[in-house]
């Protein structure tokens, strides 16, 4: 029963584990065989994933030679072989350039529209607000608050906004 548990998860860790040595395809196929996944649904689960997050054309090229934003989207990606029910992810959008974060994003989005259960930790409050239906605040091993993102925000602002701007040449800024 564990077993079958563990199949249902899938997990992005905040530093890359995959295997540098292996191939982006045999880091997918070795994740996949992980979880149980064999022949033509590995091939077609694998092949969902490398379309799914552009990685068809970077099949063959071996971890270690690609870019920060390309280990990550394979990180993802090997969470994503086994159609987990419950993802995990640990700063998932560290280290991406703004177009890599917002792929990021695009992707966990559609894992929520799916019925995936999502748990993201963070430091990145933009990350929490748009992709948390529920945000929990830990200090020190206590739960110190826990609520949507909207609802903390109005708890713990002060109700003003500050607009920074350029205009004719000179910045100003009104409240």
């Amino acid at each position: 029963e564990d077993e079958a548990i563990r199949r249902q998860i899938g997990v992005v860790w905040q530093n890359n584990c995959l295997d540098n040595k292996l191939t982006v395809q045999e880091n997918l196929t070795v994740r996949g065989s992980l979880y149980g996944l064999k022949g033509g649904r590995l091939k077609e689960n694998i092949g969902r994933v490398g379309e799914k997050l552009g990685l068809l054309p970077l099949f063959g090229r071996r971890y270690e030679h690609l870019s920060g934003g390309q280990k990550r989207r394979c990180e993802i990606g090997a969470a994503l072989v086994n159609t987990p029910r419950l993802l995990f992810l640990d700063e998932p959008t560290s280290g991406l350039d703004p177009s890599g974060a917002v792929l990021f994003r695009r992707i966990i989005e559609q894992e929520r529209k799916k019925g995936t259960t999502v748990f993201v930790t963070t430091h990145n409050m933009v990350d929490a607000d748009l992709l948390c239906d529920r945000v929990a605040f830990i200090s020190n091993g206590n739960l110190v608050a826990l609520d949507t993102p909207k609802r903390l925000k109005e708890k713990n602002s002060n109700h003003r906004v500050v607009i920074d701007y350029l205009y004719q040449g000179q910045r100003e800024t009104k409240t």
